[in-house]
């Protein structure tokens, strides 16, 4: 017996906490009846389990690394019309979604997966994964606001920090730089550099962890490798 939650993550149909919220919305069946408490358990190999009445079931997961462009939206639709990061995956035969987010106007590496428990371990909070971005902002930034971004700077009452930041170039009108986040909240890194008095106007992931985006193309996709995924504590 399984955790219903994990049936559906697994079965690529959304992340795990994503499937708490099916079952708390009362979209999810078991053998045709409505379940909305999170800890009932089912038999994958007999009980029937459907989500807005379409039948769950297993599939191989796979996982990707995928160089999002700027101005796609990292969810599966949306309602304006605009491109989304699924629209990249027609032609993969499994149902994916994005592990963790990127602001709409920013680019870089994104993982797609129908694995639950890998989307899990890589996107919560508390696991701490690296994520290292190349960013530019306005104006010149100096050794004390390297310092201050480091230590935490303060944007609404609301702490933030860099785990580490280096100044790859500036000039009197910019600066390029790389910045480090374990976690990271809504638009951390643009609020920090606000907070600072400077204007973010690009940003790129540029690793997750010990994977690096490297030469994929935007818009483009690969496959993680077994190394890759188990360096974040998975099999594939």
């Amino acid at each position: 017996m399984e955790r219903l939650q994990k049936v559906l993550a697994r079965a690529g149909f959304a992340s795990r906490r994503r499937a708490e919220a099916l079952i708390l919305e009362k979209r999810v069946k078991v053998n045709g009846r409505v379940v909305d408490r999170l800890g009932t358990t089912v038999d994958p190999a007999r009980d029937r389990v459907t989500v807005d009445d379409e039948p769950v079931s297993a599939e191989r997961p796979v996982h990707f690394a995928f160089n999002k462009p700027r101005h796609v939206l990292c969810t599966s639709r949306d309602a304006a019309g605009r491109r989304t990061v699924t629209d990249y995956f027609r032609n993969v035969a499994q149902r994916v979604y994005t592990v963790g987010r990127l602001d709409w106007d920013a680019d870089g590496l994104l993982f797609v997966t129908n694995d639950g428990a890998f989307a899990q371990r890589v996107g919560h909070p508390s696991s701490g994964v690296p994520k290292v971005y190349v960013v530019e902002v306005t104006g010149r930034v100096g050794t004390r606001e390297l310092e201050r971004l480091r230590r935490g700077v303060r944007h609404r009452r609301e702490l933030l920090r860099a785990a580490g930041v280096k100044l790859l170039a500036a000039s009197t009108r910019a600066s390029r730089l790389e910045v480090t986040l374990h976690g990271g909240r809504n638009r951390h890194i643009k609020r920090m550099f606000e907070a600072l008095g400077h204007e973010t106007t690009a940003i790129t992931r540029v690793a997750i962890g010990a994977v690096k985006l490297g030469p994929l193309k935007p818009g483009r996709h690969r496959r993680l490798t077994r190394t890759e995924i188990e360096s974040f504590g998975g099999r594939p």
